[in-house]
């Protein structure tokens, strides 16, 4: 999934192998922990935003455009990142802080064993709604 390139990359002639590097490079940074990593999110998201009829697909997306606005280096561009997820009315306001919340948490993940639970991302939610609010 290639969610970091921008409409100039649609106009940029680059090879399979070239694409597929920056895809194995975007996946890395949303994802440093490997593809374990990814099926605990889904599976995290399945059993808490999934359950509330939202669309697994829109849920994993919201992810992962969050975690690629956090990480995206260029202050200007990861503004516009964020501003553009935030504005997102694909997911809903209380879900976005569950997201924002599990990308934050993930962001300090150094094994998964210590993967955040459904009480550890509850608690960072109300904290940045708290935070957003006032």
């Amino acid at each position: 999934m290639s969610l970091s390139f921008d409409l100039s990359d649609l106009f940029r002639i680059t090879t399979k192998e070239e694409k597929k590097e920056r895809e194995r490079a975007f996946f890395k940074r949303v994802f440093p922990l490997g593809e374990e990593q990814k099926e605990k999110v889904i599976s995290f998201l399945k059993g808490t935003i999934v359950n509330k009829k939202q669309d697994e697909t829109v849920c994993l997306f919201s992810y992962i455009s969050l975690y690629d606005a956090l990480t995206t280096e260029e202050t200007g561009k990861r503004n516009r990142k964020f501003n553009i997820w935030k504005k997102s009315i694909f997911i809903k306001e209380e879900d976005k802080l569950t997201v924002y919340a599990l990308v934050l948490l993930n962001q300090e993940l150094e094994t998964l064993e210590d993967f955040p639970d459904e009480k550890e991302v509850a608690v960072r939610a109300e904290k940045l709604r708290v935070e957003l609010s006032g």
